[in-house]
Formats: structure tokens, sequence, C-alpha cells
């Protein structure tokens, strides 16, 4: 899985599961690390009490800025929009459940259906 930043980390010492949970859950925020993770602390009840540790004791205590690492934002709502389209569902679906004008959705699906290079231009 190919993450940024921090969630790279928090994947190779918590698992995927937990970095991607951080990025959907705080993505474009800070989080606050504690030296000893509880059941009831942020992070636990986010990633879970084990995971919480393993980030506290590999990456260390206080606040983590985390990435939105397009599952938050604009670029999480333009992925849904795609994979929604190549579903079939219908621009105005698309618009309401992706919180978009259709004209965005339509401009989605002309960047989806371009063809892409048969040689690079480059060389």
């Amino acid at each position: 899985m190919n993450l940024p930043g921090i969630l790279a980390e928090i994947a190779a010492v918590a698992g995927d599961g937990a970095a991607l949970a951080l990025a959907r859950a705080r993505g474009g925020t800070e989080i606050e690390v504690p030296k000893n993770p509880h059941p009831d602390c942020q992070l636990a009840r986010i990633v879970g009490l084990d995971a919480a540790r393993a980030i506290a004791r590999e990456i260390g205590h206080g606040r983590l800025a985390i990435p939105m690492a397009a599952l938050r934002g604009p670029a999480a709502r333009r992925a849904a929009a795609a994979a929604m389209s190549d579903k079939g569902a219908s621009a105005v679906t698309v618009a309401l459940s992706c919180d978009m004008s259709t004209r965005t959705v339509r401009r989605i699906r002309r960047r989806l259906r371009r063809p892409l290079p048969l040689f690079d231009a480059g060389g």
C-alpha cells in the first residue's frame, strides 16, 4: 500500500488497517499520541489498543500531523465519484453522494474516458 509520510510509518509498525483508520478519522488534522496509550484514549479508540501502543513505542509520543492520503477531502470525493461512475451511477446520484456538482462529475468522467498515450512523448 502506498501511503504518504507518517502513515507509511504507522502502517509499518501497526498495520495498514490502523494507518487507514487513522487517515479516515483524522486525516488533515493532528492527533495526540500518549506515552502510555490506554483503552479510552482517542488514538486507541480509532486504531485499537495494541496498534496505539505500537505507534507510541515505535514512533513516539506527542502530536502527529496526519495527512489526508486521498481518504478525506477533495481527492477522496473524486475517487468515490470515479468508482461510482465506473459502476454506472447517474451523474446526479454521484454528485449528491460525493458532495459535488454534476459538472464536476462530468469532468471526472471525461478524464476516465480519455485514452492513454501509446508512446512516451518525452523521448
